[in-house]
């Protein structure tokens, strides 16, 4: 049961994130290619989502342009602006449900190592556009 709570929480952080640079690569009429949640051999595929194996390592194909620096920082911060606007949600409700304070968790912990200016992060993406 815990193990389903976790690979949950981890899916469902992900796809908070991968959203927010979705829809900040909207805003700024960039191109989406696909979305992908989880990495590894794929479970399932439907138009431009996919479901990989390996709950790490989700992505979004995006049409960053880079010739613009601002459009594509916004969009790379994006993922991690949405996880912190659903922590902070959760943690201001009175909900009471067990599993959003994990989910809480999850998202700070994700938009925390997203922010670390290491290669491959949107910390690193956001400093080196």
């Amino acid at each position: 049961m815990i193990l389903l709570k976790i690979i949950a929480a981890l899916f469902l952080s992900s796809l908070i994130h991968e959203c927010g640079h979705g829809i900040a690569a909207i805003m700024y009429g960039r191109k989406i290619y696909y979305l992908r949640i989880f990495g590894g051999p794929l479970l399932f595929k439907k138009g431009k989502f996919q479901l990989g194996c390996i709950p790490l390592f989700s992505y979004i194909k995006i049409d960053l342009n880079t010739q613009h620096k601002i459009p594509t920082i916004v969009i790379y911060a994006a993922g991690i602006a949405l996880q912190l606007i659903f922590a902070l949600s959760f943690c201001l409700s009175n909900h009471g449900i067990q599993f959003l304070d994990f989910l809480t968790y999850v998202l700070l912990a994700s938009a925390i190592l997203n922010l670390l200016p290491i290669k491959n992060t949107d910390g690193y993406r956001i400093l080196n556009p």
